[in-house]
């Protein structure tokens, strides 16, 4: 474990079950320690980029962004409610406008969408006429799960992305 310091991922799915890896292990297990030293470690790409300050410079700050955010229920269950949303402010370019249902689930969640497809679409009905009210171009959200039905469901009206796909596309 010491050879690295961080594990950072995109997916808030896949960060839930990292940092709940050590409740796989009984107390007496002799990887329970190693697993909970494993979680200590383990970071939302947003919440670890968080931790600095970047060079603006290096950005280019001429494309105006005008974005919506989801806040998926993974994250929100890591305690991470407003990591990609802090990311996204410390630029200038990029305007957020909140939907009046931000934290309600897409009806994705995992495989729900997939097993109870009619039921998914209609639960998700009421976040599609809030992300059509924003006039917003771009839908950001930290869960492949969530942008898989968002796009599913809003029919190419909007670009849906990782907040760090705005970032990479600002690189110059």
């Amino acid at each position: 474990m010491s050879r690295f310091k961080a594990v950072l991922t995109g997916c808030a799915s896949c960060l839930m079950r990292l940092i709940e890896y050590e409740k796989l292990f009984d107390d007496n297990d002799e990887y329970r320690k190693k697993a909970a030293e494993l979680m200590a470690k383990c970071f939302d790409i947003s919440q670890y980029l968080n931790k600095f300050d970047f060079d603006m410079g290096r950005f280019d700050a001429g494309r105006k962004y005008r974005v919506t955010y989801h806040n998926p229920c993974h994250l929100r269950a890591a305690g991470l409610h407003k990591e990609p949303e802090k990311l996204l402010k410390k630029f200038g370019n990029i305007e957020i406008v909140h939907p009046r249902y931000a934290d309600r689930c897409c009806a994705q969640a995992g495989s729900y969408g997939y097993v109870h497809f009619q039921e998914s679409k209609q639960m998700f009905m009421k976040k599609k006429e809030d992300y059509q009210k924003t006039g917003a171009d771009h839908i950001v959200t930290s869960c492949p799960a969530c942008q898989m039905k968002i796009r599913a469901e809003m029919g190419g009206n909007f670009r849906v992305i990782h907040p760090v796909e705005i970032l990479a596309e600002m690189i110059k």
